[in-house]
């Protein structure tokens, strides 16, 4: 039976991180680590009181997505123990594991260089879960069968619905659509409520944009990636495929290790017959920089013909931003802002 290592990475929400640790923590053959990539004394004292100190692991500063979860990963892979290190920013000691190719920043090296542990024992899977998730069950078990079928088989994922709309798909897996000659990225089935997917009909709930997203994708069609909300990662192909790339920070790091993963002939997939359920988060400030910077980088990486076409579509949307008179004219400005720094960084690859 697979030993299954499970991530969840705390930014600021530590009472939504202790209930999923506690719904975790109880199953069989899981081992739950949690990153603290919050960098606030108060933030890990609040962790504390739930989570053992050994099952808790502080990054120090904001290392992004992939930074925390890289750092939880050579955790994972390695023999974690729970003395303190002589930099208190560190609750555990822990030491890339030979053999890893990692693709992690100056920043996120120095921070491994100052910890020190010794070769681990085996864990098969990894699953990286974030903290606002809920499950019923224990979906892991269900999940590490596929891996038994497919011993090229990269990463999995259960369905996500929505948790204040249960029966409503969040993501069944993600495409990357064809758009004006650049990459859309989309989820599939998102917005549509379960029994109407299956009748093929969708109820009206999703937005303009979602059903015309889910009329032009095949009901068949297979995921691109896998949503960086809940995945299960096997280690084999971590070691191969490398750790996330932290030049994303935030968005699109499961959509980069997913490709590359393909691109080494591993395979990936979503698993509908498994829920878990997320809460949606808000398109505030925070995503219209960081989404809009990451997706001109995979675009850059990918395909650097469709960086233009995408810039001018960008261009054009932040225009629309502050002509929407739906919206208070100060937050018009700010999305707009927010939107236009991401997108120029990305646009410089900064």
């Amino acid at each position: 039976m697979n030993r299954i290592g499970v991530i969840i990475l705390n930014y600021f929400s530590y009472q939504e991180t202790c209930e999923l640790y506690r719904q975790i923590d109880i199953l069989g053959n899981v081992d739950v680590l949690v990153v603290d990539n919050s960098a606030d004394a108060e933030e890990t004292e609040s962790l504390r009181e739930t989570i053992p100190g050994e099952r808790l692991l502080s990054t120090g500063k904001n290392l992004g997505y992939a930074g925390g979860n890289n750092l939880g990963i050579r955790a994972m892979l390695t023999q974690w123990n729970s003395e303190l290190s002589s930099d208190s920013s560190y609750s555990n000691q822990i030491k890339v594991v030979s053999g890893l190719n990692p693709e992690f920043n100056k920043e996120s090296e120095e921070i491994g260089s100052k910890v020190k542990l010794e070769a681990a024992p085996g864990v098969d899977l990894i699953a990286l879960i974030n903290p606002d998730v809920r499950i019923k069950g224990n979906p892991f078990t269900t999940l590490a069968h596929s891996f038994h079928k497919n011993p090229r088989l990269a990463a999995v994922a259960p369905r996500l619905c929505v948790r204040d709309d249960p029966e409503r798909i969040y993501s069944d897996g993600g495409v990357l659509l064809d758009q004006n000659g650049y990459f859309k990225p989309a989820h599939l089935n998102s917005g549509v409520i379960i029994d109407e997917r299956r009748s093929g009909k969708a109820d009206g709930g999703e937005s303009e944009e979602q059903a015309r997203t889910w009329r032009a994708i095949s009901p068949d069609r297979k995921p691109d990636y896998i949503n960086g909300s809940f995945f299960v990662m096997n280690t084999a192909a971590i070691e191969e495929v490398g750790l996330l790339d932290e030049n994303f920070f935030l968005y699109f790091e499961e959509v980069d290790w997913c490709r590359r993963a393909v691109e080494k002939s591993w395979s990936i997939m979503s698993v509908p017959e498994v829920t878990a359920w997320q809460t949606i988060s808000p398109k505030n400030e925070r995503y219209n920089y960081h989404f809009f910077r990451s997706w001109l980088l995979f675009q850059h990486k990918y395909n650097r013909d469709g960086v233009k076409p995408l810039l001018i579509d960008q261009l054009k949307k932040i225009k629309w931003i502050l002509s929407d008179r739906n919206k208070p004219l100060g937050q018009r400005f700010r999305y707009a802002w927010y939107r236009l720094k991401g997108v120029t960084k990305g646009w410089l690859r900064l």
